[in-house]
């Protein structure tokens, strides 16, 4: 009789073109207790050097979301070698080669996706273009839905109402660039991302920023891109985080939801008066009265009443490292700098001239 012992660490497949965010995925998968192996371009080829990894595998074939059709058979083939129990990507291109592996081949109908289907998953993971093609965002992180049902109604609120003042305008006519424009001339306090915070600064101010790092409304990429472009403004990252800093959630949507731990004195959800290790809006208290800025908060995923588990919550550029323990308990974690966060601070930032007010 044969019998199949369960493996105790899933072991996964991660495709990657940089070393940046499949930086951050295996450090996720490695505190979920998982093993990964990368295969990867000559672009993720530093990865090959991280005590993290149970093997690295180098591809020449591009995983640029070009259709290359024998590029499914070669990752179904690695993972069928390395017994792999799924198949991640790493990055925004790596996504888009992954999805570009579900094309039916000539004479295919069943289980791939016709041409129209991948273009339209191509084009929702990608980076959003103006009307002339130049990128407004960096597109969709790996592992963010998007935002499920009909347009928000913020949609006509913004725009028929505080922008045209037209309860006729069309939705259906909206231009990205000519509509933004026009919004940041009617409203310009509402872009919410002037740098210059010297007034604010010299008065001895604090501030803490939070953002769900699943967020599919409000986007982190962007959050991040104004924390940095901040801290270039205001004397660099370390000068800056005594005056504000920015916890990342990882698994939180907008504000709160999903399927991390989303309970930490935020909007809506519940709070610990009096607790600065838990609630951020008593961190921001004890700071501003006692000088004690706030080194990690401890953030409770709640089933019900029912805590389920708790994540450490680390100030930018720091995320959790899970130092062993019990998975689901905050004190398993330490937050430590992470070389994939601090390296945003000197990335080029996204052209947006032509979204000035």
């Amino acid at each position: 009789m044969t019998t199949t012992v369960p493996r105790s660490h899933p072991r996964l497949l991660l495709l990657a073109t940089t070393i940046l965010l499949p930086y951050r995925v295996m450090r996720c998968a490695e505190a979920a207790g998982a093993k990964v192996v990368v295969l990867g371009t000559r672009g993720g080829e530093g990865l090959r050097y991280s005590n993290r990894l149970e093997g690295y595998c180098p591809t020449e074939r591009p995983l640029d979301g070009e259709f290359d059709p024998n590029l499914a058979d070669e990752i179904n083939e690695r993972a069928r070698r390395l017994d792999v129990d799924m198949v991640l990507a790493g990055d925004a291109p790596s996504t888009r080669s992954l999805i570009a592996t579900l094309a039916c081949a000539p004479g295919q109908s069943d289980g791939c996706f016709a041409p129209a289907k991948l273009a339209t998953l191509e084009r929702i993971v990608a980076p959003m273009p103006d009307e002339a093609g130049r990128a407004m965002d960096r597109g969709l992180l790996p592992g963010v839905r998007t935002r499920p049902g009909p347009p928000s109604p913020l949609l006509r609120a913004m725009w028929a109402d505080g922008v045209y003042d037209d309860p006729n305008w069309d939705q259906d006519g909206f231009e990205r660039t000519r509509d933004l424009v026009a919004a940041n001339r009617t409203m310009p306090e509402l872009r919410a991302d002037r740098v210059d915070i010297t007034p604010f600064l010299a008065g001895g101010r604090k501030a803490l920023l939070y953002q769900g790092w699943a967020d599919p409304s409000t986007n982190a990429d962007p959050t991040i891109d104004y924390y940095t472009r901040l801290a270039a403004a205001n004397g660099g990252a370390d000068a800056l985080a005594g005056a504000v800093r920015l916890f990342m959630v990882p698994g939180m949507y907008h504000c709160g939801g999903g399927p991390g731990a989303d309970s930490f004195g935020g909007s809506g959800r519940e709070n610990a008066p009096g607790d600065a290790g838990r609630d951020i809006l008593w961190a921001l208290i004890r700071w501003v009265e006692e000088g004690r800025a706030p080194d990690r908060i401890v953030a409770t995923r709640l089933d019900g009443d029912r805590p389920r588990f708790t994540r450490a919550l680390c100030p930018f550029p720091q995320s959790a490292r899970f130092d062993g323990g019990p998975a689901g308990d905050a004190a398993s974690y330490t937050c430590v700098t992470d070389p994939v966060l601090a390296a945003t601070f000197t990335r080029a930032s996204l052209p947006d001239d032509g979204f000035a007010p």
